[in-house]
């Protein structure tokens, strides 16, 4: 059985109108509005919601591939915990004159290792896990605004997990200055990321603070 829960936030009147004409035609979709939060308990919201075998997220800006979703769901039926792809990446990065230049590529993460999933997020924007696993990992914290999805991939590459990279493309992933991990946000991203570094001994990738130790310390760790 598929399920979709969409966690609104704050939406105005014309995507209220869009959202609720869905539930017209579609009962398996469930719409749930809530006041503005951060990405990670919307994410958390949803996973206390769901019943399904396996869970996965769909950013908003996000565009997902339907082939890479039901490989990985019945990947995660053959009793896989974490399932990850390569994605399709597109940064609009600046302008020339009034032409907006993009730059693509295709990220084809690394096979799992404890190590290569520390030293970098290898899981992408498109992972799907085992419901069963959350029990055993915890939610995502949600004092991160930019990097709780790391951060659960660090804990979960610690509890033992089975981890499978697919090789179907799974999405394009859409970065922009004004998105969570953009430009607009790199000061933050910086700070969340010693957090999490510091916080699970990653003593090669930290870094000294300066103007952000202010930020630094509203954190826990």
């Amino acid at each position: 059985m598929c399920g979709r829960i969409i966690i609104a936030n704050e939406p105005n009147e014309i995507e209220k109108e869009n959202l609720n004409s869905i539930l017209k035609t579609r009962y398996d979709i469930k719409i749930i509005y809530v006041k503005l939060e951060i990405l990670y308990a919307s994410w958390n919201r949803g996973i206390q919601m769901s019943s399904g075998k396996a869970i996965t997220f769909w950013n908003v800006d996000d565009i997902r591939f339907g082939k890479a979703l039901i490989n990985g769901y019945k990947t995660i039926l053959d009793g896989v915990d974490v399932v990850y792809f390569p994605f399709i990446s597109i940064w609009k990065h600046k302008y020339y004159s009034y032409i907006p230049i993009y730059r693509i590529n295709i990220v084809y993460p690394p096979q799992f290792s404890i190590k290569g999933n520390e030293d970098g997020m290898i899981g992408g924007p498109f992972f799907i896990v085992n419901s069963d696993v959350i029990k055993r990992v915890g939610y995502f914290d949600e004092q991160f605004k930019v990097v709780g999805d790391y951060d659960w991939f660090i804990k979960a590459g610690r509890s033992g997990l089975n981890f499978i990279r697919l090789f179907s493309i799974a999405g394009i992933y859409l970065k922009q200055v004004k998105t969570l991990s953009g430009g607009q946000n790199n000061y933050v991203h910086r700070v969340e990321n010693q957090v999490f570094f510091k916080r699970y001994g990653l003593v090669w990738k930290i870094e000294r603070l300066s103007k952000e130790e202010g930020l630094f310390k509203s954190y826990r760790v």
